[in-house]
């Protein structure tokens, strides 16, 4: 799909993009040796197989990597965004994180307490408040968990890369919010990125009829991008409050 972004925005199935792997057992080596093998096979002139046969041989293989318990299928990416003139992509994770939630309350309500003594300080010592932009500490720890779970198929994509099948490298980019409407680092890196193509593109065009200046059609689109994203977040919580014990899936069948 073209966006009015100059970006191409499309769905990912069994793609990967760039992150450095970290030290892997011998099982998972095992593992990705014979995805590789599965994925230069699928590429080669002696290959009849369809194109569903070929993702489907692909995400059998990916199944068979042993990742955590309880992980182990599912691995796509949601997004893809790529700027179509220069070939730039982002391959876009996204989840949402309620910080309010039992398994979190312990480290963020440290996290509050922390912020809190800290905007205390700099109020009675007129001093800049140190802790005033740190992020929650659940959205810290789900980009970890995103980047780390997703290594093990985005070096997929590095060897493919230097083997010349792909022509430019993807970065991999989670997007972590909160039910509060807070976004992770990693998030608000990527809502600047897409900003930024977008402020190309206006340079690119150059000067408009309507006499509006980049400046302006920037600061407008930055505003109508982060009121979109806490539109959504909003829709998404009202969502979950409103199906709140009614019943769904195979429960309410008669």
């Amino acid at each position: 799909m073209r966006t009015t972004k100059g970006l191409t925005a499309r769905p990912q199935t069994s793609e990967f993009s760039q992150a450095d792997s970290k030290i892997l057992s011998k099982a998972y080596k095992a593992g990705f040796e014979q995805l590789s093998q599965a994925a230069d096979f699928i590429a080669s002139a002696s290959c009849s197989l369809s194109p569903e046969e070929k993702q489907n041989l692909i995400q059998h293989q990916i199944d068979l990597l042993p990742l955590h318990q309880g992980d182990s299928t599912g691995l796509r990416i949601d997004i893809c965004l790529e700027n179509a003139e220069t070939g730039e992509t982002k391959w876009i994770d996204t989840t949402a994180v309620h910080t309010t939630c039992v398994s979190y309350e312990d480290k963020e309500l440290k996290a509050v307490a922390k912020r809190n003594l800290a905007s205390s300080m700099a109020d009675l010592h007129s001093l800049p408040d140190a802790l005033q932009f740190d992020p929650s500490p659940a959205l810290l720890q789900r980009d970890i968990r995103k980047v780390e779970k997703y290594s093990r198929l985005l070096m997929i994509a590095k060897k493919q890369h230097v083997d010349g099948k792909r022509s430019s490298l993807p970065a991999f980019a989670p997007f972590s919010v909160s039910d509060f409407g807070e976004l992770s680092p990693a998030a608000v890196d990527l809502q600047e990125w897409i900003v930024d193509q977008f402020r190309r593109k206006c340079v690119k065009h150059g000067a408009r009829a309507d006499g509006c200046s980049v400046l302006d059609l920037v600061r407008q689109f930055r505003y109508k991008f982060k009121v979109g994203i806490q539109f959504a977040i909003d829709s998404g919580l009202g969502s979950m409050i409103q199906s709140a014990g009614q019943p769904w899936g195979g429960l309410g069948a008669a």
